[in-house]
């Protein structure tokens, strides 16, 4: 969920790749990761590792319904890479385990791993404009707008990155 601009997309693939979460919360160092597979899916449980070291943990038992799974997530610290671990995930074809790997960085909006002057210049250059699909990354304070305290978050940001890791 994006603040009141609703509900979008962010892609967090399991392989070849790092999703970077750029937005700040709302309450402090937690977030909510949904999955969504194509079919209906059971889970026996979930942790967090972080292989590049961070901090964060799963703040109660992951929910899931039908093809989702939610796993809330607290404690969470920035500019670190994280992996999901979802254990005896299971359609009706098999069960095995699953880990998705996401990066923290607050105000990398470009997801290149680090926060640097074309994240500041691609903010500035969408203040004023509406939060959809396509630019609610630039919305780093996830309140429905792009405005200049989202420059301010980048800019307070720059020179940190994500650890490169596995």
């Amino acid at each position: 969920m994006h603040g009141g601009a609703g509900s979008f997309d962010m892609n967090l693939p399991a392989s070849n790749a790092l999703g970077v979460e750029s937005r700040t919360v709302a309450v402090a160092d937690s977030y909510q990761v949904i999955f969504t597979f194509a079919n209906p899916v059971t889970l026996n449980g979930a942790t967090v590792s972080h292989p590049t070291g961070g901090a964060g943990a799963i703040s109660g038992s992951p929910v899931v319904n039908s093809n989702h799974i939610t796993v809330n997530l607290a404690k969470v610290s920035n500019a670190q890479r994280l992996v999901i671990n979802l254990l005896g995930l299971s359609n009706s074809a098999i069960t095995n385990d699953f880990s998705v790997p996401m990066g923290i960085l607050i105000g990398d909006v470009n997801g290149n791993r680090s926060v640097e002057g074309n994240d500041v210049s691609a903010v500035q250059s969408r203040t004023r404009q509406r939060v959809d699909s396509s630019t609610f990354m630039y919305d780093l304070d996830a309140n429905g707008s792009i405005e200049g305290n989202d420059v301010s978050i980048t800019q307070a940001h720059t020179r940190t990155s994500v650890p490169a890791g596995p």
